[in-house]
């Protein structure tokens, strides 16, 4: 395990996520289908940040353990493939399966598991190419 780009792979999906909820792409559709009024402490922000920071640098570690158990091939786009289909097959469709009986919008979990698909696959290049 590269102990180096475990977190680089963290910080650049922490970066990812500040851009796809940004209002440049998905903010206002994110804020309407969860039903986000704005109005949170910020306090709650901070923990959220750290939390979710905290957590992508667990997936990058678990994804580098995956990458090197699978024998993923030591290339970029090997790695990007592999991440893609462990985020599409588990993330997007565990994500889904609590989003129907929540009876949350597919605009949400569009939103929600396409962001996470696309760290994984990001994590996984990473991982698979240093």
């Amino acid at each position: 395990m590269n102990m180096y780009i475990i977190p680089l792979s963290a910080v650049i999906s922490f970066l990812l996520g500040m851009l796809w909820y940004s209002p440049f792409v998905f903010a206002n559709r994110w804020q309407k289908a969860v039903g986000f009024k704005g109005d949170s402490e910020k306090g709650s922000m901070t923990k959220a940040f750290l939390g979710s920071f905290i957590l992508m640098n667990v997936m990058a570690f678990g994804m580098s353990w995956l990458v090197e158990d699978a024998g993923v091939p030591s290339d970029y786009l090997a790695g990007f493939l592999f991440g893609l289909k462990i985020g599409g097959f588990f993330v997007g469709t565990s994500t889904a399966v609590n989003y129907l009986y929540q009876q949350k919008s597919f605009m949400l979990w569009f939103i929600d598991a396409v962001y996470q698909i696309l760290c994984l696959g990001i994590m996984g290049s990473l991982l698979a190419g240093f």
